[in-house]
């Protein structure tokens, strides 16, 4: 089966990070894949404009930081930048 819906990429005001938002009629359906704070590989094909993501499994690689670290970070430089 697969899961099909219309979303949308935002980018922070402060930082080139980009999010995807993934409508909630997916991430309640039974099969879909992904819960909060997993870690993912984001593979991009830009031939063909596909964007895949790929759930990894738990480690310590630095690499792979959670959405809700990212977006912290975010709000940190802009209030640093606000500061100035």
């Amino acid at each position: 089966m697969v899961l099909k819906g219309k979303s949308k990429i935002i980018e922070s005001k402060y930082a080139k990070t980009q999010y995807l938002i993934i409508p909630s009629a997916i991430t309640r359906d039974s099969q879909y894949p992904f819960k909060h704070g997993d870690q993912v590989e984001i593979i991009i094909d830009t031939h063909r404009k596909l964007l895949m993501i790929v759930n990894k499994p738990s480690s310590s690689d630095a690499k792979y930081n959670s959405a809700d670290a990212t977006m912290r970070e975010d709000r940190k430089d802009a209030q640093k930048r606000r500061r100035k």
